[in-house]
């Protein structure tokens, strides 16, 4: 999809619209238990908080190094590929701040379903709009 059609498919969507597309964008290619929990709550309204979408964020496998004496002893957490670590992140992100007064999170969004069709490009984004639309 290029970008020009997603700009057609958000065009239409409220800013939750959107946001719950690209956490629905990132369902399709991240299925850790922390995030799939906090991506449910959101999008059954439970849970829209920035603190918990920031929390998302900070729980991403960061792949830095455990140190000893200084040697390495190997990684925090398993490896994870940069497009799901940027389509989860963006996702959270514009999440975590689409109800904050000012704040313009279309780019975010932008970025996350750039990301997630990064990695699987069989995701059928005009489907989940369908979906987002039922959501909020």
């Amino acid at each position: 999809m290029t970008g020009d059609e997603i700009s057609k498919l958000l065009a239409p969507l409220t800013p939750l619209q959107k946001a719950a597309l690209a956490i629905l964008a990132a369902k399709e290619i991240y299925s850790e238990d922390g995030f799939l929990n906090w991506a449910n709550k959101w999008l059954e309204g439970t849970d829209r908080t920035l603190k918990s979408a920031m929390a998302v964020i900070q729980n991403l496998p960061n792949n830095t190094i455990v140190t000893m004496d200084d040697r390495p002893v190997g990684l925090t957490r398993p490896r994870l590929r940069p497009n799901v670590k940027a389509a989860v992140r963006y996702a959270a992100e514009a999440a975590g701040k689409v109800r904050t007064p000012g704040m313009k999170t279309e780019h975010l969004v932008r970025q996350a379903l750039q990301s997630a069709l990064a990695e699987d490009d069989a995701i059928d984004l005009n489907a989940l709009a369908e979906v987002a639309l039922k959501v909020c």
